[in-house]
């Protein structure tokens, strides 16, 4: 049993929980809600105290503190009180509720929880028991069997082969290659035969902790049906109603899309072929084969752009003052081609300490360096010498802060640079931007937020500064809202707009059994699927521009990416956009609304780039490293960091 005592809401909060239910919660999961549910409430009756049930709080998204423990076997459960943080709160009837109470709801509602949970111990215990027999039963049924990843990123896929196992979920390592009869990618199209590399992770779902493996790999997360039509339902009468009308809400707690596989950019599998295979148990604390330290090098020292720890060790190297290149096109060096934006250091341009530091950081971080012995390339135009091979900068970092910017989506890019890449970065609130804060650095990254906000916080004088500083070399990087504020007027930064709805298109505003009760009469200024409808957090297929250098280290046309919004952006009109929404079948996971979501998305822009002066404008329309647990794009941040600043 595990309860998250909670606040804050109008009224007391215990489960059961309201639709959308994750699937792979056995129906006995929701019985014990019900019971708890009917418990608590004789408790909360017998003193006159108010509560609600089946509202609001759905249990879904696994990133929560009740769903986490319930998906191990376990039952979590969220109450939420109703009073605090102040000592005594105002209700909109008039009346109020104090800390004291709120208290005094919790601990009885623990009470209660403790008394009835004590009374079951014994079914209780069966019924975890029985969780992880049925899953596995249940496993060994269905066509999605066993998932197979692996990637460009060797350190990435290792790091979920750990994470999986740190939750007693077995993974197996090949020692030799395996082929799979009928394998179906992550990434779409026809099962087929697939024979998978020594070192591939391969993860069989009938296993004890097949519930918990399952929900965290399966590529599309499955809602009830009922939910669905619920919803669609609730879409198509807001689709009759005018611009200025209250419209339905819809029942989506949080995102409905978060598959490792893709958020990590990973290549991923899954197939119902379980052929003996061949290889490893990886444990929670595996690491990589230890990073070989390179001959001493008599040209330079290459890298590659494909992996996170080439990002850190290029950072690391020029912050300590090393000069590090990057190639603007593939290059041959020693008889080997390396792709575009592979880092080179040369040994001419450094001092001779270069040899040992850069053995020494190369295992620090991981990456896979090679020493060049001649910078005569064997073949082609491009070697380590060449000019189409020009020096980086290092960046230095400022992280806008305060009044108007997300704080999760500023935590998320705090923890990515701090954290993991080991970069220092520097937040600033928008309104302390001034001319000397701005010169000492080369990038401002502004997540996302209120456009309206920040650019209240940043002000007439701070925005000319920050275009200035943009116009003489620096790189802005926006995220979401914060395109809205590079876009405004007294800054005019990007030419990149939010979708407009056209108002030539035609509408359907046609009234539906399955939409009734619905309004009798649509209203003149109804959209009738001519806007973009809010995403809830959905996973889709972005198509990359592989020449440009935003895309550098991504060897493959497309990847996924992720959405939760309904400002879709337009193509720039000046610059670039390196990152697309291309096709069709572009949704890879999660909800989206039929006939809108992906008529709208196609042919917006994820990322786009642009100039002004000598500096750059960045453009992402949602965050890359979303939570802190995506990392398949976070790629291109790097590279805005590594190749936007011209300072």
């Amino acid at each position: 049993m595990v309860a998250d005592l909670h606040s804050t809401t109008s009224q007391y909060f215990f489960p059961p929980v309201t639709q959308a239910h994750n699937q792979n919660l056995p129906a006995k999961t929701y019985e014990w809600f019900e019971r708890f549910g009917r418990n608590n409430a004789q408790a909360f009756d017998r003193r006159g105290w108010q509560y609600y049930v089946r509202d609001v709080f759905d249990f879904f998204y696994p990133g929560y503190i009740d769903m986490w423990p319930s998906m191990r076997g376990g039952l979590g459960m969220t109450f939420e009180t109703d009073g605090g943080p102040e000592l005594k709160k105002r209700k909109g009837d008039g009346t109020y509720t104090t800390l004291e109470m709120a208290i005094a709801h919790h601990y009885g509602a623990s009470l209660a929880t403790l008394e009835y949970a004590a009374k079951n111990r014994a079914e209780r215990l069966r019924d975890f028991y029985d969780f992880h027999t049925s899953g596995m039963a249940e496993a060994q049924k269905r066509p999605f069997r066993r998932v197979i990843f692996s990637g460009a990123d060797s350190g990435r896929a290792l790091w979920l082969a750990r994470r999986l196992a740190g939750e007693e979920i077995e993974v197996t390592r090949l020692s030799q290659p395996w082929t799979a009869l009928r394998a179906s990618s992550y990434m779409g199209g026809a099962a087929a035969r697939r024979t998978f590399a020594r070192g591939t992770y391969v993860v069989d779902l009938a296993q004890p902790q097949a519930r918990l493996a399952t929900t965290m790999l399966e590529p599309r997360a499955q809602f009830d049906s009922g939910f669905v039509r619920k919803q669609i339902a609730a879409f198509r009468r807001n689709q009759l109603r005018g611009e200025g009308a209250e419209k339905e809400g819809y029942e989506f707690y949080d995102v409905t899309a978060w598959s490792l596989p893709l958020t990590l950019g990973l290549d991923a599998w899954w197939t119902d072929d379980v052929t003996a295979m061949t290889g490893n148990r990886v444990g929670a604390t595996d690491s990589l084969v230890p990073t070989a330290v390179p001959v001493r090098a008599q040209s330079a020292y290459v890298f590659t752009n494909e992996s996170e720890a080439s990002a850190r060790l290029a950072m690391r190297l020029l912050r300590e003052g090393f000069k590090v290149n990057s190639a603007l096109r593939p290059l041959v060096a020693d008889g080997v081609t390396y792709p575009r934006t592979t880092f080179v250091v040369r040994i001419q341009r450094n001092p001779p300490e270069i040899h040992g530091r850069i053995a020494q950081l190369a295992r620090e971080t991981g990456a896979r360096v090679v020493a060049v012995q001649s910078a005569f390339p064997d073949t082609g135009q491009v070697g380590v010498g060449s000019e189409e091979v020009v020096p980086l900068k290092s960046p230095r970092i400022l992280l806008a802060a305060g009044d108007g910017v997300d704080q999760t989506a500023f935590g998320a890019i705090w923890f990515y640079f701090e954290r993991e890449l080991g970069i220092p970065i520097v937040p600033i609130n928008l309104r302390d931007l001034d001319g000397g804060s701005l010169n000492d650095y080369s990038v401002l990254i502004i997540p996302s937020g209120s456009a309206g906000r920040m650019a209240r916080e940043l002000g007439d004088d701070g925005a000319a500064r920050l275009k200035a500083w943009v116009q003489e070399g620096g790189a802005v990087i926006g995220v979401g809202g914060a395109v809205g504020l590079l876009g405004r007027k007294e800054l005019e930064l990007t030419t990149v707009k939010e979708f407009t709805p056209d108002s030539t298109a035609a509408k359907d505003t046609t009234v539906t059994d399955a939409m009734r009760p619905a309004p009798p009469l649509p209203s003149p200024s109804a959209p009738g699927g001519n806007k973009p409808e809010f995403i809830p957090g959905a996973i889709f297929r972005a198509t990359l521009d592989r020449t440009h250098w935003l895309t550098g280290g991504y060897e493959r046309d497309q990847i996924p990416v992720f959405l939760e919004t309904d400002h879709l952006l337009k193509a720039s009109q000046k610059g670039a956009s390196p990152v697309v929404f291309t096709g069709a079948d572009l949704s890879l996971s999660g909800f989206t609304w039929p006939e809108n979501t992906e008529k709208h998305l196609r042919n917006s822009v994820w990322a786009s780039v642009e100039s002004s002066g000598v500096g750059s404008i960045i453009l992402f329309a949602e965050n890359p490293v979303y939570r802190g647990f995506w990392r398949g794009p976070a790629k291109l941040l790097t590279n805005a960091v590594l190749f936007g600043a011209n300072r």
